[in-house]
Order: structure tokens, then sequence, then C-alpha cells
């Protein structure tokens, strides 16, 4: 579109196209889509993971990164499968956002703002985020982004099934706090929020107030009913 500015933060999927198919050009395709996967996913601070096509020639793979590498379908051949190739145009045509990688927790708020809606149970509240502190431009690692942001002013949910002592629906509105977003190794035998929530306890100075932790969930694309751990 002419006189449109548009950035990696604008791509939802994106391609890498060569001439011919050969062990070279295999090569070459797929160091170059990582390194723009990389640019990619470092743009988007909500984004998880992502796909995009690699063609070939006739011949087309799908294929889905996240900081843990990378997938890769069987190639087809456009011209002896044309509907299999339809299919993939289509499905990634229309498919979610939650399919294609980005975080549901992050909304977009009066199209300018966005809100991070921590819950626990049915009960939660909503960060308006103002800044972006860090994000990890590492390709293969845990992905780490760092928010700033203030508790809404109205962000309370019903917290019916919570301790009326739990430290996240005491936090006060207003309060600055910061979001801290990472992979989680399922091996580990405490999380970095169980540390720091005992650290608080035993009173050591000099460390963070844990406020909350949480899993990111998503819903499944085949039933909007149920919710995974991402």
């Amino acid at each position: 579109m002419a006189n449109t500015k548009l950035d990696w933060r604008d791509v939802l999927v994106f391609g890498e196209m060569k001439s011919k198919h050969n062990r070279d050009t295999s090569k070459v395709s797929f160091i170059n889509i990582t390194g723009k996967m990389s640019i990619l996913l470092c743009a988007q601070d909500g984004r998880h993971a992502a796909p995009s096509l690699r063609i070939l020639g006739s011949h087309v793979t799908l294929m889905f990164f996240d900081r843990g590498g990378s997938l890769e379908t069987d190639s087809i051949n456009i011209h002896s499968d044309p509907e299999l190739f339809l299919h993939i145009l289509v499905g990634l045509t229309k498919a979610s956002l939650s399919q294609l990688g980005f975080d549901e927790s992050l909304l977009d708020n009066s199209g300018s703002r966005r809100v991070l809606i921590i819950w626990k149970g049915r009960a939660g509240k909503v960060v308006t985020i103002d800044k972006l502190l860090f994000i990890s431009d590492i390709m293969h690692g845990r992905g780490m982004t760092v928010w700033g942001g203030l508790i809404a002013s109205d962000s309370d949910l019903d917290g019916s099934d919570l301790d009326s002592g739990t430290t996240f629906l005491q936090t006060q509105r207003g309060v600055e706090v910061v979001i801290k977003d990472c992979w989680i190794d399922p091996l580990w035998k405490y999380t970095e929020g169980h540390i720091l929530a005992a650290l608080n306890d035993t009173g050591v100075e000099g460390v963070l107030t844990f406020i909350y932790e949480t899993q990111v969930q998503a819903h499944d694309p085949t039933n909007p009913q149920i919710l995974f751990n991402m």
C-alpha cells in the first residue's frame, strides 16, 4: 500500500521465497527465515511464537518458530497438490491471534494502550502497560520480556475464591508494578515467583516485592471453552 508505514510490529505471517529447490537454497533460506523470525519475536513483545512459509521453486513447507527452536512440515508441491497449498494459505489467513502465537492476556485498550489481565481462579486485576523495559533478542532462550505498568483504577475482578489475605488482591490501585514474562522449565522444583515469595516472607532486604505469578493460558482452537497452558 502506497504511503503506508509498516514495520516488523505489524507482521502476522511472512514467507521466504527462492526460485530453485536444492540443498544450497534450502540451507540459505532456513538461515534467512530464522534471522527474520528473531527480529519478529523481538519486535512483538506480546508474541510467544509465529508461523512462516518457505517456498523453494514449486515446493512449500510450513514452519513454526518459538524460543525453543522450530518445527517444519514435509514439503508439498504446489502444482501436484494445489488444494493442500490453498488449505495452508486459508488456514494462516483465518487463524486467530492466539493460534498465530500471540498472548491472549495482552489486550488492546481503545486501540492505543494494552492491558495485562492477571488472574487466579476467577479473581484478577488489570494492569495498564505503559512501557517496555526489556525484551530478549536471543532466538534460543527463555524469551524474557519485562513491562512497566499501573494497577488500573477499575481493575478488580471477582475474588470470592481467594483467601482474604492474598497479597495480590491487597495491591492498591494506581500502584506501579513490573511484569516479567518468560518460559518456565517444568522440571524446576521452584519457580522464580516461589523463590521471591520465600525471600519476602523471611524479610530479606533488597529483594523485589512479589505480588503474583501465573501461567499464560490460551483457548483450545477446537473448543473455545477449554483453556490450556502455553
